[in-house]
């Protein structure tokens, strides 16, 4: 069974240290932002992957900056967060990968 206040403690912690980095000037990357915005929905890989409709692998491989998602999956990412109401950097990262 999930213990929702551990698992509520582990996104104000994230969302805090986030905050601090952010003030500090320093990026948060991108499998951290990825895990920040499922967190903040309280959804475990496998859950937030179904909601992108890719693989769990998929979503622990972006989690472990093993790989990027590709341009369609930053897009269903933004989306998601626009839908969920999270603020997220996914659409400036997208205009970068777009650019380069």
């Amino acid at each position: 069974m999930i213990n929702y206040f551990n698992v509520l403690a582990k996104v104000e912690l994230i969302c805090y240290n986030n905050a601090i980095n952010l003030q500090r000037g320093i990026k948060m990357s991108f499998g951290e932002e990825i895990k920040r915005i499922r967190l903040k929905t309280l959804l475990s890989q496998e859950d937030f992957a179904k909601e992108l409709g890719v693989s769990y692998s998929t979503v622990n491989r972006w989690e472990r900056e093993h790989t990027k998602p590709n341009y369609n999956a930053m897009k269903k990412i933004n989306e998601y967060c626009k839908n969920h109401h999270i603020g997220c950097k996914i659409s400036d990262k997208i205009l970068e990968e777009k650019n380069l």
